[in-house]
């Protein structure tokens, strides 16, 4: 995979996308690994090229993103000047990632402050998204909870009209 294919990196400098490119380590995960888990430092972030990477937060490991399409991210901490994960990183099938140190993209953005900019607008909407897909799931989740049931499954019919 091209690193200018990824979303974040989409029509950016060539200087730019060259200086990541140069600096980026592929890595290969067989299925059940661990990335990182919640609570690491945040020193990577990563792109996928390949296989399927779920993301869980919490003590009950509840899952709130997967990454399973070439080009999209995680790792996202490592760019937002958080110290520490917020989610653990688990691979579901054998995993292909590009990953790129924090303190190097930090050094790319600062020596090319346009692209940057653009890159880091981009990681903000990409985290926007996120967070708007999880309010639609607590909000599903909360509103399946007040369904009236008979103990089956099934809704009753008169809590379905209304």
């Amino acid at each position: 995979m091209f690193i200018k294919q990824a979303d974040l990196f989409w029509n950016l400098g060539h200087e730019f996308v060259k200086k990541v490119m140069d600096k980026v380590e592929k890595e290969t995960f067989e299925d059940g690994h661990l990335i990182f888990s919640e609570g690491d430092p945040a020193t990577c972030f990563y792109m996928l090229i390949k296989g399927h990477v779920k993301l869980r937060a919490g003590q009950s490991g509840i899952s709130v993103f997967t990454a399973s399409r070439a080009g999209e991210s995680f790792g996202w901490s490592s760019l937002v000047a958080r110290d520490a994960y917020s989610a653990s990183a688990e691979c579901m099938a054998p995993t292909t990632v590009i990953k790129i140190h924090r303190n190097v993209l930090d050094e790319i953005i600062s020596a090319y402050p346009s692209d940057g900019l653009v890159f880091m607008k981009r990681l903000a909407g990409l985290l926007g998204q996120r967070l708007l897909r999880s309010y639609e799931m607590m909000s599903s989740s909360m509103d399946a909870g007040r369904q009236p049931s008979l103990g089956t499954g099934q809704v009753l019919e008169a809590a379905a009209e209304e």
